[in-house]
């Protein structure tokens, strides 16, 4: 698994692994309009452009991602997604990537 920064192209399936990942929420609660669930295309593109996104890849496939917001030193975790892997998927290693220093 690698974990790199997201790109514009990547952002159809992002969304699509949100989706995936808080169906359950969403039953449990009985509240199918979360904003997880609501969220658009375009509100994911503005959030982009504001915040910072990783990605899980296995073989080239988009399994997860992790979005957080950065100011200073920091770090406001605003999503985790990983579709079907829960408790030991992908969402995790984005997360330790975000954590970790950068350049």
């Amino acid at each position: 698994m690698i974990i790199v920064p997201a790109e514009e192209n990547d952002l159809e399936r992002i969304l699509a692994i949100q989706r995936e990942a808080y169906l359950s929420e969403a039953a449990l609660y009985d509240d199918f309009t979360i904003p997880p669930l609501r969220q658009t295309l375009e509100d994911l593109r503005a959030e982009c452009r504001t915040k910072v996104i990783l990605k899980a890849v296995v073989e080239q496939e988009l399994l997860g991602s992790v979005r957080v917001s950065l100011s200073g030193d920091t770090c406001l975790l605003i999503s985790i997604c990983a579709g079907g892997f829960r408790p030991r998927g992908p969402g995790w290693p984005c997360l330790c990537s975000v954590s970790s220093p950068g350049p």
